[in-house]
């Protein structure tokens, strides 16, 4: 509540405005669109407007509060416009946004001879990380004086001017308002009746998000009433926690820049960095992908590593074919952290190329074929590879080029090469979509596929019994896990062929009569199979759904998150069967030697 005793503090202008005035005034405040504040919440935003309401209180601490009075008094502003810009500070964390409306209900009278009523001001801020605290405060109190001076236009009309399009899930212009209450306490007494006051609470959440300060004698005290359909009560307790994080913060030095306020306390901080990312694990950090390649080849030489079609290859016929394209690179001078690009169509060759890259000692760089031309030249002018492995592709370039198509590739010597990678070197370079401007190269170390590989075989349960799907297109880091997953692990990878590769229905008949038992496919993808079961199925690349967890019934489900440039799997969450399926799925826990953090600006 904006009451009379704060503005007349200002000795605010009192000019008697007319409403045809007081409208100029506010459409041109919010000329410019508002963005939807978005605030994480709990909860799937409900459709129908019955939401369920809940309050906490907090006491503000005395030396706080007089920190409040005294900053109010310094800038010449009131206990109001810090409260008020405190919580905008809170909102734009939250939600990364930079602008942002906040609800005051207003009580009073500019006239003498006008009835006294209550009307809502939207109070619109812009807490730019860029700016000084103090900047931002003299801006929130030149808008709380214009706003009181055009108080009386009334707000439902200002909706209905601003052709603001309804939804009765929120409410229009503000999802949260901020009332506050300086009134001196009254002492009442029937006889020997001892009176207190109650705080009043109601069953119905008008908005998300309600900021209540109360100042009873001088000191405050603040109620948070949030929706329950929307919030639970640590997160709202949270929220409550970080605003009054922030009046600390702003109270202490006013120049700070607002980027500079940090939200998260002491508690959380050590929370967050360590308790949780505590994921510290041993892994084999000496090795090297050509030693547990190798490794694998000894333990199961006889197992099927390779499937495509109607072929099939033995982890010793795959190390013999690996070997004969490695010595061909090492003869053109291929050495550690040296670049070679492959263009090849889905295929057992397509592996052995990857692999003889590798085992060469040089990092891969996966090119599609079906590129367009400028993109193909662009990457390899940018890479700048040493060779180029073809397979069913044709590329016009100076650079030596092996075709594996032809028959002089698989002649000569199939032994084992001398090792010289370490685990620091590179072992290839995915190129990103380039959606946000020229593709970039992300090179990734042998150390980060060794503990991946050490995450899936541990963590997810693969083993040498399971046939995994290669789905995934090599220029996308999804197909790095789908190949560890097997050739490292002692599994065989059953290479779904390009011509069937976009049916969804031709992909899940190819997998059961292979009997895939591990399959790692997008959400979107996965809904349109019917009845396809794999032993485990990890869902990546775009955010997943309760109903997926519903096809899995008879699967082991993950939904799995990452970069490119974190070596691809960063998060892992697993539904375990009989247990509620979460309305918004999580994307988990960080996995071995992975920590996360998300800050907001």
């Amino acid at each position: 509540m904006i009451c009379m005793k704060t503005i007349k503090r200002h000795n605010a202008c009192m000019k008697a405005k007319n409403l045809s005035e007081q409208k100029e005034y506010w459409l041109n405040e919010f000329k410019e669109e508002v963005p939807v504040l978005d605030i994480p919440i709990d909860y799937i935003r409900p459709k129908k407007e019955s939401f369920k309401e809940a309050m906490i209180f907090r006491k503000i601490e005395k030396q706080l509060g007089e920190k409040i009075k005294s900053k109010a008094g310094k800038t010449g502003t009131t206990e109001y416009m810090i409260f008020l810009s405190a919580a905008m500070i809170t909102l734009s964390k939250y939600s990364r946004q930079e602008d942002i409306v906040i609800g005051s209900p207003i009580s009073g009278r500019t006239h003498k001879h006008k009835d006294k009523h209550v009307n809502i001001l939207a109070m619109r801020g812009r807490p730019k990380g860029n700016k000084e605290y103090i900047e931002f405060l003299q801006e929130i109190k030149e808008s709380c004086i214009k706003a009181y001076e055009n108080q009386e236009y009334p707000f439902e009309e200002l909706i209905e001017e601003l052709d603001i399009r309804r939804d009765m899930s929120r409410n229009p212009l503000f999802d949260v308002m901020l009332v506050f209450k300086n009134n001196e306490e009254i002492d009442y007494s029937l006889n020997d009746i001892r009176i207190e006051y109650a705080n009043e609470k109601s069953k119905i959440a008008k908005l998300d998000l309600t900021f209540n300060i109360y100042e009873v004698n001088g000191k405050f005290e603040i109620g948070l009433e949030y929706c329950t359909d929307l919030f639970k009560e640590e997160s709202a307790e949270r929220i409550l926690t970080h605003y009054i994080r922030i009046l600390e913060q702003i109270t202490e030095n006013v120049e700070r820049k607002i980027r500079e306020i940090d939200a998260v306390t002491e508690e959380e901080r050590t929370l967050i960095l360590k308790t949780f990312n505590d994921t510290k694990t041993d892994y084999l950090k000496d090795k090297t992908v050509v030693d547990l390649f190798e490794e694998q080849v000894k333990k199961t030489p006889d197992n099927i590593a390779l499937i495509f079609e109607d072929k099939q290859l033995t982890y010793a016929e795959l190390n013999r074919k690996v070997n004969q394209v490695a010595i061909k690179l090492r003869e053109l001078g291929v050495r550690p952290d040296d670049f070679v690009a492959i263009m090849a169509e889905r295929s057992i060759e397509m592996i052995v190329g990857i692999y003889g890259i590798i085992k060469a000692g040089g990092a891969y760089v996966p090119i599609d074929p079906n590129y367009p031309r400028d993109r193909i030249k662009y990457m390899i002018e940018e890479c700048a590879p040493k060779v180029i492995l073809v397979y069913r592709a044709e590329v016009k370039t100076k650079i030596p080029v092996i075709n594996l198509e032809e028959k002089a590739v698989w002649e000569g010597e199939t032994a084992n090469l001398e090792k010289v990678n370490k685990p620091n070197d590179l072992a290839y370079c995915i190129y990103t979509s380039g959606t946000t401007g020229k593709p970039k190269g992300v090179m990734v170390e042998h150390k980060g596929i060794i503990n991946m590989k050490s995450y899936y075989e541990n963590k997810v349960a693969i083993s040498k019994e399971d046939k995994i799907l290669q789905f995934a297109n090599i220029v996308f880091s999804a197909s790095v896990p789908e190949m560890t997953m097997a050739i490292l692990i002692g599994g065989s990878l059953v290479i779904v062929p390009d011509s069937i590769r976009l049916d969804e229905q031709k992909v899940q008949e190819y997998a059961q009569r292979n009997k895939v038992t591990v399959a790692t496919l997008p959400p979107n993808y996965y809904m349109q199979m019917n009845g396809f079961q794999p032993r485990i199925i990890i869902i990546a690349g775009s955010e997943s759904n309760g109903k997926l967890i519903e096809k899995t019934v008879n699967s082991k489900y993950i939904n799995s998150y990452g970069l490119t440039e974190n070596t691809v799997c960063a998060t892992h969450w697993e539904y375990k069967n009989g247990e509620e399926i979460p309305k918004k799925i999580p994307i988990g826990k960080p996995i071995s030697n992975v920590q996360i953090y998300i800050k907001s600006k």
